[in-house]
């Protein structure tokens, strides 16, 4: 982590079915003199000065640049969340989230704080009418 990240609190991914929308929250550092001690700047205009003991215990993700494959498969299109697994008997919804079809707004990979660069998942920023959120891609379908 470096002044100039990009990151977001951790989504909650344990388990996945029961997992509600969430409005994206993203900050940009603006200091990291030390491990576990950065100094954000929120999307709120909030700056915050974070002290822990390892990057890693501060619960963040860095936003990187996602998978070319997903790019190419959700850029601009229309999408349903949608468990690619099928109906899920613990999630009310039957396998889907509150069914929300909303346009792709952005694209990124959500790598934890103190993982390897590049190793975390692809997330998709969606706007369905006046509402925002986020999830992993692999839980969206493209409406046609």
């Amino acid at each position: 982590m470096a002044a100039g990240d990009i990151v977001s609190p951790r989504i909650n991914t344990a388990s996945p079915s029961t997992m509600q929308l969430q409005p994206p929250h993203f900050g940009n550092i603006t200091a990291h003199a030390a491990p576990g001690s950065p100094t954000v700047i929120w999307d709120n205009v909030n700056v915050q000065t974070y002290a822990a003991a390892n990057d890693a215990n501060l619960n963040f993700d860095v936003i990187e640049d996602p998978e070319d494959a997903t790019n190419e498969a959700f850029v601009g299109q229309n999408v349903l969340r949608v468990s690619p697994s099928g109906a899920t008997a613990a999630d009310p919804a039957g396998g889907t989230s509150r069914e929300f079809v909303g346009i792709v707004l952005a694209i990124y990979k959500r790598t934890p704080l103190g993982n390897t660069p590049g190793s975390g998942n692809d997330y998709l920023l969606v706007k369905s009418g006046e509402l925002y959120f986020e999830d992993q891609a692999t839980q969206f379908t493209v409406v046609i």
